[in-house]
């Protein structure tokens, strides 16, 4: 009581201390003063900034940190402090010096529940707030508006409230798109070629060159025997051919894109052939036949672009596969193979040079010659094996190891969690999972409900009433962690830190290994000027498979009705029409991967070039594209820029890689003002005195992502391939100059600047 009496006379209410922190949570931050050493004090993070928004001290504060805070009140013999009151509020000196339509440039803190609006984080500790209205609409159709936690985003104000700012995304694009002077979307709409019902044969013109081309005979037992097809395979263009060709020939045929959608597909119809791609976007399709082998077909072949070294390590499942085609193949051998097999005839070679439907001792001697090496399904099998030993000793009703990347962003690596929704990974981000990885730390509580103000987070996910977890030694582009919970209280009250370290140090090992040979596998084929050249070939023969397939079929039309086209069925009207888009599809992309080809074998030949000149010719090439999709192309070109002396494929495909997916991405994000703005300046005096700037008025880049988006193979697009941007950073670095992005806020565009150095500029 007489230590008490004399802080309260030392430190009356209002008086500003300085402290030291000497101990930070998650729920506090524990201080002693700077002055004198012995008496301590707590700051709620309520009081530690004017921002109403949750604030986790861990994140922001360290050990020994220096600050000044105000006596607010006391606990026993320690102060009650606030860091808050001891700081000027910004919010008046903010409107200060804003006033009704500045635009703001802010962070996403969280959606508000019920999607009522987002609240924003704006420099200085302000809080600002955009309702659901104020978001424009194609935004409005997506989960969250299509943002993630630390978005930067730009927005006007609207008014200012008592304690935060109304802010409005929709008003901003208005007004970007009224400065700017563009006509309305709705005015620049037109109808433009469709790529299907535009084409008729009146108007096709073409010359016809007929292959011949082997009729498939098909008899009887076959048709009786094989009813209905399954296409697994994530390429448009070779499931869209294989199905037409199949339907061609009188047989009922499906496809699915992805192990999720076939084995959706394979539950509900029996299937008599499953043609498998391996290679597919969200899992190998041996994933299917692994989960789901009682509903596998009499028939399953495998087609695949994969080369042949990678079909090694899935031998072990090939007692349910028919046969290996590697593509492009004739859907003529698919039906023969077919025939011999239900013939009893002895079956012909696949394109590992062993007979289909190979069983036995083949297979045996291969999977004892590779059971040396654990492969990455048995590290796996592993990693669920310790956690279930740890769920055992511990006796946790759950045991599971998460990864965890800024943004935020968690994944269940093994073991059993609840679904991460968006709302759940930003509570996690919060609570004692998210402390425990990012400051590397040991977290228990036997009982979660005398600490329900740290774990309120964790609360909102799961019923828990015990925890503990710590993060794993082993981190790569993420951070891993490993936890157990209970249901009930003390039911973790004997889990230790050493016995949870043992099982985390086991994990992380195998966690490593399976990441080496992951890297080993994506690597293995390394060509060229440092691209995958395996996987640049993947997309050649599927495109030449489609070819192929569509071919074939334009062959056989046009010979059978060769006197007479009119003669044609309205079914075998619409195939022909089908396969001749195909072909000028695939045409397109073969011809953009032969461009790429010979921009990384062939020879650098420099020239001199007229930069402004160079750009024109690209926004003319890129013309007819930026129309169909309803884009506006601006340049302002400086009239200072000096000739350039440089190999022009090493420009030209950067930028128009740029260009492009800027297109591409404001048209599928249905944005309604579209610009594509194109300057260059030049700067003598500046290291790189050359610049060309790339902006526009698409959907943003995520936060999480714009670290990555250079990096091989990184891609967000559901059919990407991921060299675009990598490719394009490639080119520009051969010049020694720089590619960046300059900013992207999202909802409201990017942009991307070229830089390139004085030893380009022609003598």
């Amino acid at each position: 009581m007489l230590r008490q009496q004399k802080i309260r006379n030392a430190y009356p209410l209002g008086t500003d201390v300085v402290c030291l922190a000497k101990n930070v949570q998650s729920f506090g931050v524990f201080v002693r003063l700077k002055d004198d050493p012995g008496t301590t004090g707590f700051i709620r993070p309520s009081e530690w900034s004017w921002a109403h928004s949750i604030f986790d001290p861990a994140r922001e504060v360290s050990v020994g940190d220096q600050l000044t805070a105000r006596v607010i009140g006391y606990r026993e013999s320690d102060l009650q402090l606030s860091r808050r009151r001891a700081i000027p509020d910004p919010y008046p000196e903010f409107r200060t010096h804003h006033r009704m339509g500045d635009v703001v440039l802010g962070q996403l803190e969280f959606i508000a529940h019920r999607g009522a609006g987002a609240q924003i984080s704006l420099p200085g500790g302000i809080e600002g707030f955009i309702p659901r209205s104020e978001f424009p609409d194609f935004a409005v159709q997506r989960e969250g508006f299509g943002l993630l936690a630390q978005d930067w985003i730009a927005a006007t104000i609207l008014r200012f409230e008592d304690a935060e700012v109304i802010l409005s995304v929709k008003e901003h694009l208005r007004m970007r798109e009224r400065a700017r002077g563009v006509r309305e979307a709705a005015d620049r709409r037109t109808l433009r070629y469709h790529p299907t019902l535009g084409v008729t044969l009146e108007d096709l013109g073409l010359t016809l060159q007929i292959r011949e081309f082997q009729e498939p005979e098909i008899g009887a037992g076959l048709r009786d025997r094989i009813r209905k097809i399954l296409v697994v395979e994530d390429n448009a263009e070779v499931s869209d051919s294989l199905e037409i060709v199949f339907t061609h020939f009188g047989f009922l045929c499906d496809h699915a894109f992805s192990v999720k959608e076939a084995r959706q597909r394979l539950a509900e119809l029996a299937y008599d052939v499953l043609i498998l791609d391996i290679n597919l976007p969200d899992s190998k399709g041996f994933d299917l036949i692994r989960q789901a082998p009682k509903a596998m077909p009499s028939y399953v072949f495998v087609l695949t672009a994969a080369a042949a070294h990678d079909w090694v390590r899935l031998l072990e499942d090939t007692r349910l596969v028919t046969a290996f085609l590697q593509k492009p193949v004739s859907i003529t051998r698919i039906f023969e193979s077919l025939e011999r097999q239900l013939a009893g005839q002895i079956p012909i070679e696949d394109d590992r040079g062993q007979p289909v439907g190979l069983r036995g001792e083949a297979i045996e001697s291969e999977l004892s010659r590779r059971s040396k090496t654990i492969s990455r399904g048995a590290r796996q099998a592993q990693i669920d094996a310790h956690l279930k030993r740890l769920q055992q000793e511990t006796g946790a009703s759950q045991a599971f190891v998460l990864s965890y990347r800024s943004g935020p962003s968690f994944e269940v690596i093994a073991g059993r969690f609840v679904e991460l929704t968006r709302e759940a990974q930003q509570n996690l981000d919060f609570s004692p999972i998210g402390a425990s990885i990012r400051n590397r730390r040991f977290i228990h509580a036997a009982d979660t409900s005398q600490r329900r103000r740290q774990f309120r987070h964790l609360l909102e996910v799961s019923p828990v009433q015990s925890f503990a977890g710590l993060p794993l030694d082993y981190s790569d582009e993420a951070e891993y962690g490993l936890f157990v919970l209970g249901e009930s209280r003390d039911q973790l009250r004997n889990v230790t830190e050493e016995g949870l370290r043992q099982a985390g140090a086991l994990i992380g090992r195998l966690l490593a290994e399976d990441r080496l040979d992951a890297m080993i596998m994506e690597n293995q084929g390394l060509l060229l000027t440092g691209f995958l050249a395996d996987s640049l070939l993947h997309e050649v023969k599927n495109e030449v498979q489609a070819l192929d397939n569509f071919a074939g079929l334009q062959g056989q039309l046009v010979k059978k009705h060769l006197a007479d086209l009119g003669a044609m069925s309205a079914t075998e009207n619409l195939e022909l029409k089908r396969a001749i888009v195909g072909i000028q599809q695939v045409s397109e992309r073969l011809n953009e991967l032969i461009l790429l080809f010979r921009n990384l074998a062939g020879s650098v030949h420099r020239e001199e070039v007229d930069l402004n000149l160079a750009l024109q010719r690209l926004e003319r090439t890129l013309r007819p594209l930026a129309e169909e999709r309803n884009v506006v192309i601006e340049t302002e070109l400086s009239e200072e820029m000096p000739q350039l002396y440089l190999s022009r494929k090493f420009l030209d495909q950067p930028l128009l890689n740029i260009m492009i997916n800027a297109i591409e991405q404001m048209a599928a994000f249905e944005v309604p003002y579209r610009l594509l703005r194109i300057a260059t300046l030049y700067a003598p005096e500046s290291e790189f005195p050359v610049r060309i700037s790339i902006a526009d008025t698409g959907p943003g880049i995520h936060f999480i992502h714009q670290k990555r988006i250079f990096d091989l193979f990184f891609t967000t697009k559901e059919h990407g391939t991921g060299l675009g941007l990598y490719i394009a950073r490639f080119f520009i670095e051969r010049l020694g100059g720089r590619l960046l992005l300059d900013y992207s806020y999202r909802l409201s565009g990017t942009q991307f600047s070229v830089e390139l150095p004085r030893e380009i500029l022609a003598p």
